[in-house]
C-alpha cells in the first residue's frame, strides 16, 4: 500500500525546505515520544517534527485507516456514506483514507486541537482532486468540546490512546453521539491501546451499538484479561526518504494496528477473523481465529479443495467463513 500520488506529492513539498539531518533528528525524538506515550500535540512543537510526522507516522497510520475502511466496505458493499466526522484529526489522514474507499462523501469536518497540525492539514488537503477533501470543515478545539453535525461516519484514529485513561469514556460518548451511522476507533497495536479499545466496545455495547469488525460477535472478547490482545497489521511501501529518516534498508514496513467499528444498526459480521499469520505448510494450513465460540485453531488441509485454496491465500487479519473451517 502506498499513499496516494498527490498527497505524497503534498507532503514533499511541505517538508523540502526541512534539512534532513533536522528531519532525522525530529524522527527519533518522535518516536521517543510515542514510545514514552506522551500526547500528539505535546510531541509535535517544531518545523521539524511536523515534518518527521508528516514523512513517517501518516504514511503508517494512513495504512491502517485504509485497511479498516477497505474491511468495512466488504462487509457493507453497498454502504455510501455522505457525511464524516475526523476527531483527532491531526492533518486529515483518515479523511484521506475514507475518501479513497467511500468516493460517495460529501461533507467533512475534522477536529484537531494543534494550530500548527491544523494548518498543514489544511494546506495538504488544498492540494487534493477531490472537492470533499478541499472544502472540509477544519475546527481548532477538544475533540469532545467541538461543536459539530451529526454524519454517517465518525472517525477517532490513533486519538483514543494518547488520551487520559479518565478522559476516554466522554471522548467515546462525543463520538458515538455524533454517529448517524458508524463509528471508527483505530489505534496502534501494542497491548495498551488495544486496552483502551476493549473499553470502548464494552462501553458502546452498553450504549446499544453493534459491532461491524473485527469481531465475529458481540460477547466477552476472549483475549479479555489475558496476556494476549487482537491487533493486525498493514504493509505500506516506503519512499526513499523514509527509509533514509528512519535509518532503514527495506522497502516497506509493517504497521501493527487495532480497532473496531460499530454500527447504531445489527450488519452482517464475519463469522470469523484470523487473529495470527496463517501457518502455510505443505499440504496444509493452520489458522488462528476469533469465533463466536472463542479462540479456536482450524487446520485446512490439501483434501478440502476450495477450502484449501482459500487458506492458502489467507492473510491476518481477513475475515474468514467459520463453516470453511470443518
Amino acid at each position: 500500500m502506498r499513499l496516494p500520488q498527490e498527497l505524497q506529492a503534498a507532503i514533499d513539498a511541505e517538508t523540502a525546505s526541512i534539512a534532513q539531518r533536522d528531519r532525522m533528528r525530529a524522527v527519533a525524538e518522535l518516536t521517543g515520544s510515542y514510545q514514552q506515550r506522551e500526547a500528539r500535540g505535546r510531541a509535535i512543537d517544531s518545523a521539524a517534527k511536523l515534518a518527521a510526522y508528516l514523512q513517517v507516522r501518516l504514511p503508517a497510520t494512513f495504512a491502517a485507516d485504509s485497511r479498516v475502511f477497505a474491511e468495512i466496505a466488504s462487509l457493507r458493499p453497498d454502504w455510501q456514506p455522505r457525511s464524516l466526522l475526523d476527531l483527532g484529526a491531526g492533518p486529515g489522514t483518515a479523511v484521506w483514507a475514507a475518501l479513497k474507499v467511500f468516493p460517495s462523501i460529501q461533507e467533512i469536518t475534522l477536529v484537531e486541537r494543534e494550530s500548527r497540525i491544523v494548518e498543514a492539514g489544511r494546506r495538504l488537503a488544498a492540494t487534493s482532486q477531490v472537492r470533499a477533501i478541499r472544502d472540509a470543515v477544519w475546527l481548532q478545539s477538544d475533540l469532545r468540546e467541538a461543536n459539530v453535525p451529526d454524519v454517517d461516519l465518525v472517525v477517532v484514529s490513533y486519538a483514543l490512546g494518547e488520551m487520559a485513561a479518565r478522559d476516554r469514556p466522554a471522548a467515546v460518548t462525543f463520538a458515538w453521539s455524533h454517529a448517524k451511522d458508524v463509528l471508527v476507533i483505530v489505534g496502534p497495536g501494542t497491548p495498551a491501546d488495544f486496552a483502551a479499545i476493549l473499553s470502548a466496545r464494552t462501553q458502546l455495547l452498553d450504549a446499544g451499538a453493534h459491532i461491524v469488525a473485527p469481531c465475529p460477535h458481540e460477547t466477552l472478547c476472549p483475549m479479555n484479561g489475558t496476556r494476549d490482545w487482537c491487533h493486525f497489521a498493514q504493509r505500506l511501501e516506503r519512499t526513499s526518504d523514509h527509509r533514509r529518516l528512519k535509518s532503514g534498508d527495506l522497502s516497506y514496513e509493517d504497521e501493527k494496528f487495532s480497532y473496531l467499528v460499530v454500527s447504531g444498526h445489527a450488519v452482517p459480521k464475519a463469522s470469523a477473523r484470523i487473529v495470527r499469520h496463517p501457518q502455510k505448510h505443505g499440504g496444509h494450513v493452520q489458522l488462528s481465529l476469533c469465533t463466536n465460540d472463542g479462540l479456536k485453531q482450524a487446520t485446512i488441509t490439501k483434501s478440502q479443495g476450495d477450502k484449501y485454496r482459500l487458506a492458502r491465500k489467507a492473510e491476518w487479519g481477513e475475515a474468514w467463513d467459520a463453516d470453511s473451517s470443518r
